[in-house]
């Protein structure tokens, strides 16, 4: 089972954590890291 090659599951991956590290770098500038459950509706 080859569909999803290597190289677009690694910049699949790669491209998400580096959303992620944006996120977070933005949520510790402006709100000193308030906690993401905190964030996301329960």
């Amino acid at each position: 089972m080859s569909g999803i090659s290597t190289r677009g599951l690694t910049w699949l991956i790669s491209s998400w954590s580096k959303e992620w590290l944006v996120r977070f770098h933005l949520i510790d500038r402006q709100a000193r890291w308030i906690p993401v459950w905190r964030l996301s509706p329960q």
